[in-house]
């Protein structure tokens, strides 16, 4: 993956809440809660690469516990070598995909905060003294 590395950032929680508001305001925003409802629009997205951690987000956001007994694989594809690539191929490919590569980091971006706050939840409700399995839209996998 040399055209997608992105550098580690240390993770803090009370940025969160910045991340997606920014993030989502730059991507064009969400529809408000309705007057007199509590739900508004929300984003969800899956990346093909982290589809598991896709599917525990979406069961957790949506507090079900209807879980896919495994990981769709219909559009997966075993990824091909790149030891063959000289650097001309290499620049090549990261000028024909630059937009392409900035939607994926920021789809990846988005979903690490997601999954972070998630977990963070999950380890708030644990300290409270519930237990892992009394959580039900934690599916099987999504929390170690």
């Amino acid at each position: 993956t040399f055209l997608l590395e992105q550098p580690s950032i240390p993770f803090d929680e009370s940025l969160i809440s910045q991340v997606e508001d920014y993030t989502l305001r730059d991507l064009g925003g969400l529809s408000p809660a309705k007057s007199g409802s509590d739900e508004a629009d929300f984003l969800w997205f899956g990346i093909a690469e982290r589809m598991t951690e896709s599917l525990c987000l979406l069961y957790y956001t949506l507090r079900t516990a209807n879980f896919a007994q495994e990981v769709p694989k219909a559009h997966f594809n075993e990824c091909r070598p790149l030891d063959w690539w000289d650097e001309e191929n290499k620049a090549i490919a990261r000028e024909k995909a630059v937009w392409d590569n900035a939607v994926w980091r920021a789809g990846n971006a988005i979903l690490d905060v997601r999954m972070a706050k998630m977990k963070s939840e999950i380890r708030a409700a644990l300290r409270r003294g519930m237990k892992l399995e009394d959580i039900p839209y934690v599916a099987p996998g999504c929390f170690e």
